[in-house]
């Protein structure tokens, strides 16, 4: 089984994806997050549009991809903009009927309780 992958997320990059109706390009997700450590994309979190349903998390090419519907979009970018340390997790499951199975996730550092933040 793969072992539990993390990484620090030093940066990101924000994709909105506008609609083509009456092209062939039909997009189950509204937006996404790329994310970097260091100078290396690490991870996608990809976002569903609504009423569309996001499929599973993966891990790919050395990547994790991290599939939610759309209301998370927005508590997504406030852990980016107002933690300090945010984590990308990958953490895989041991699935005989499903291969690459596991979670993926972010995650802050331990906070103090009552921490005052700017």
């Amino acid at each position: 089984m793969m072992p539990f992958i993390s990484h620090k997320i030093d940066d990101y990059q924000v994709i909105l994806y506008g609609n083509d109706l009456d092209g062939t390009v039909q997009r189950w997700m509204a937006a996404s997050i790329h994310f970097y450590a260091g100078s290396k994309r690490v991870g996608t979190a990809n976002f569903a549009r609504q009423g569309q349903t996001a499929p599973d998390a993966a891990y790919e090419n050395d990547k994790i991809i991290m599939n939610a519907q759309a209301e998370q979009f927005e508590r997504v970018l406030d852990l980016l903009r107002h933690e300090e340390i945010v984590y990308l997790v990958w953490h895989p499951h041991h699935d005989e009927k499903e291969n690459n199975d596991g979670d993926a996730y972010i995650i802050t550092k331990r906070d103090h309780m009552g921490e005052a933040r700017p």
